[in-house]
């Protein structure tokens, strides 16, 4: 984890070397970068917003359309798109293997095999996304019976999510979401889902994000095209950040 941490903030990894995993995953707005879309290396801002980081090891695939069928597939996409870091893994793993001081923290990480290769850095940075989970938050209390922890207003809201508002049907279980991918209407022209599975129908279809700590990662829905929510909302999203 130690390892992961550490690559997680080096800029060599990027192409340009001023760019890090922490760039735009920032700790504050709950590994997320508080804006709309981050702007690309090209200067424009990027597809899609920079999604949270929590809870990821309980996730069935990673990225906004699911492409990577693991944590450490996932770790590599940043780093090589050209667009995001413009890195090349080959000559960063040249660099990292030729910094006495890296070559001693993959010793440490990988004592079997301490080479510094494509696989350990995944790995490691995959270790460190396993083990950003979110806080206990006064809906964990209220669920453990502390009827003090949520207000009328609060439990209010909760009515409305489980009940008339539906939002339990897809945003479901501890970390509330159904590790699904679903096409809600939002206008877009982003049609990536499709080509993942192979289906034309699935064009417009994302992942349900987990409203955990997102009440400090606004904006939000995969182009952040959603300012914060109406009163309603945050009544709902307070309660699980």
């Amino acid at each position: 984890m130690r390892l992961g941490a550490t690559l997680f903030e080096d800029t060599r990894l990027s192409g340009s070397g001023d760019v890090s995993c922490s760039t735009c995953h920032q700790a504050e707005p709950s590994f997320s970068d508080g804006v709309d879309r981050h702007l690309g290396l090209d200067g424009k801002p990027l597809d899609r917003r920079t999604p949270p980081l929590w809870n990821m090891a309980w996730g069935l695939s990673w990225f906004w359309d699911g492409r990577a069928p693991s944590l450490e597939a996932q770790a590599a996409g940043p780093v090589e798109n050209k667009r995001e870091m413009g890195g090349d893994l080959r000559r960063a793993i040249e660099t990292l293997a030729a910094d006495p001081l890296m070559r001693k923290s993959f010793a440490a990480a990988f004592p079997e095999d301490p080479a510094v290769t494509r696989d350990s850095l995944t790995k490691a940075l995959a270790a460190l996304a396993r083990i950003l989970v979110s806080p206990e938050t006064r809906f964990d209390r209220w669920v453990k019976g502390d009827d003090r922890a949520l207000d009328q207003d609060e439990i209010a809201g909760l009515s409305l999510f489980v009940g008339k508002a539906r939002c339990v049907a897809c945003h479901q279980g501890w970390r509330f979401t159904d590790e699904a991918f679903h096409d809600i209407g939002l206008p877009s022209s982003d049609k990536e889902r499709g080509p993942v599975l192979g289906a034309k129908a699935a064009d417009q279809a994302f992942r349900t994000p987990s409203p955990r700590e997102r009440v400090w990662s606004a904006p939000y829905m995969h182009d952040g095209s959603l300012s914060p929510p109406s009163r309603t909302g945050w009544t709902i999203m307070r309660q699980v950040s």
